[in-house]
């Protein structure tokens, strides 16, 4: 009687102890979402650091500098940019405003949900979310990765999806997509290293909740004879609010 008894309390309380009994985990990421201010507001100021297979190039934001463009592009590879790398980094600055509609800057930090994500929650199929590790500072969840279309869907079901939540915070810190084993997409296509990965943060102390760095890798070989190898990294660091 008294071994049952034993066995059958513990049953319980293994059972109470399961994170998923106490955890919405849909609800949860939804939630660490919105906490992140996905426009940086006008009148801040940053550095971003660009890096791909070509080379590093550098540029600061400035709302407040007495120039035609808020950007000035401060190095490429270490070395003063020359006047037709600035001329280009300017150009490229100006088809992004024009591309982006209003711009890149809204005039207010309090932007969240499903119209400002940026399509993160839309990248992770509902349901999917499967707790890997808890700690006292994090949650790390996995998922499968969903595309725009089915096509894309198929393709990034052969990926495996990670993704970290704050627990002081109770924001989404990052999120990878990367495979596991070779993917053929198409016919003819074999993708070797294919990366995905979004990092997110706090601009300065007591700040917004913002984008940090987007990292981007694929290669792989089409057809036997055209391999492909490319790779961009963006950062984003040196907030500074410029106009009162």
């Amino acid at each position: 009687m008294l071994r049952k008894l034993i066995l059958v309390t513990a049953a319980a309380a293994l059972t109470g102890a399961q994170p998923a009994a106490a955890q919405d985990y849909d609800a949860l990421l939804t939630r660490a979402i919105e906490k992140i201010t996905w426009e940086y507001p006008d009148n801040w100021a940053y550095t971003e650091r660009r890096q791909t297979r070509k080379a590093v190039w550098v540029g600061r934001y400035d709302p407040s500098a007495d120039a035609e463009s808020p950007w000035t592009l401060l190095s490429v590879d270490g070395r003063a940019p020359t006047a037709e790398e600035t001329e280009t980094f300017l150009e490229d600055k100006a088809d992004d405003e024009d591309n982006s509609g209003d711009g890149t800057h809204e005039d207010s930090g309090e932007q969240s949900g499903e119209d400002s994500d940026e399509g993160v929650g839309e990248m992770i199929t509902a349901g999917s979310l499967e707790l890997v590790e808890e700690d006292s500072e994090h949650w790390l969840f996995a998922f499968t990765p969903k595309g725009e279309d089915e096509e894309e869907t198929r393709f990034l079901e052969q990926m495996h999806g990670t993704l970290r939540i704050s627990k002081p915070d109770g924001h989404l810190e990052a999120l990878d997509i990367v495979n596991e084993k070779p993917v053929k997409p198409k016919t003819g296509v074999k993708i070797r290293d294919f990366k995905t990965s979004l990092e997110f943060g706090r601009a300065f102390d007591g700040g917004l909740i913002v984008p940090l760095s987007f990292h981007f890798r694929i290669k792989g070989r089409a057809y036997l004879a055209v391999g492909f190898d490319e790779m961009e990294t963006v950062e984003f660091s040196d907030f500074e609010p410029v106009i009162e």
